[in-house]
């Protein structure tokens, strides 16, 4: 990926595992919801700049109703 804010993409992968602790789901439940693997959201969630490379933005916004959030608290800066 040319150009990658990797702190970017940390920060919503960091956003994305908070949400879904928060809400009390767990990684399994939300993967086995949308038929991912359970291996690829850690991935997303911490960052891998690989994994993101494979999440379009219908997959994102996939996960992010799954845990229960928006996406623009996922991408908020706050």
């Amino acid at each position: 990926m040319i150009g990658v804010d990797r702190h970017l993409i940390s920060r919503v992968g960091s956003s994305i595992a908070a949400a879904r602790e928060r809400a009390g789901i767990t990684v399994e439940q939300v993967s086995g919801a949308l038929s991912i693997s359970p291996e690829l959201l850690h991935e997303i969630e911490s960052g891998s700049v690989d994994a993101v490379a494979q999440l379009d933005l219908l997959m994102f916004l996939k996960i992010v109703r799954a845990i229960g959030s928006s996406a623009q608290d996922i991408l908020s800066d706050e």
